[in-house]
């Protein structure tokens, strides 16, 4: 993990949405109906499809408090060869390095270690109320692929490094 780091990324789409619960399932298949026709694996659509909703579920519920008056934003796009996403949240954040008290037999507490498991790349930023999740495409053969798949309004920049 490489928290508090990162790059410049061009987002071909960005929405944000009310935290409730129900527009999750929502947000998830905005995002995968875009990606679904890249060349991936089997089983990493739906490696990818857990992450997200981990991630949005967690920025929703532990983030913003499901405070229906604050909202999540979302970035996501394909830059060199990676399918990218970031949540952010309107919450005070948290500290990714001292959740290291996984239990699978708890209720709350493997959203991380699941989104860990399935995606490639997980970042956080200082604050800890914006993650970013990284899914390498394994045939991405060149860059026109990246202006196939996904078209958005143009390029917004997210973030600048953070140093």
């Amino acid at each position: 993990m490489h928290k508090g780091r990162f790059f410049l990324m061009t987002a071909t789409k960005v929405f944000r949405f009310a935290s409730c619960l129900g527009n999750i399932e929502k947000a998830v298949e905005q995002i995968l109906d875009e990606v679904r026709t890249l060349p991936w694996e089997p089983m990493d659509l739906d490696f990818i499809k857990l992450a997200l909703i981990e991630a949005l579920v967690n920025s929703v519920v532990h983030g913003n408090k499901e405070h229906p008056d604050k909202w999540v934003t979302v970035c996501y796009g394909v830059v060199g060869g990676r399918f990218l996403m970031e949540a952010t949240d309107e919450g005070p954040g948290f500290n990714p390095d001292v959740r290291k008290d996984y239990d699978l037999l708890s209720e709350t507490g493997r959203g991380l270690l699941l989104i860990r498991a399935a995606m490639d790349e997980v970042t956080f930023n200082q604050k800890g109320n914006s993650i970013r999740l990284v899914k390498f495409i394994p045939q991405a053969a060149s860059s026109s692929m990246e202006a196939n798949c996904l078209r958005g309004d143009g390029a917004f920049p997210l973030r600048k490094e953070e140093q």
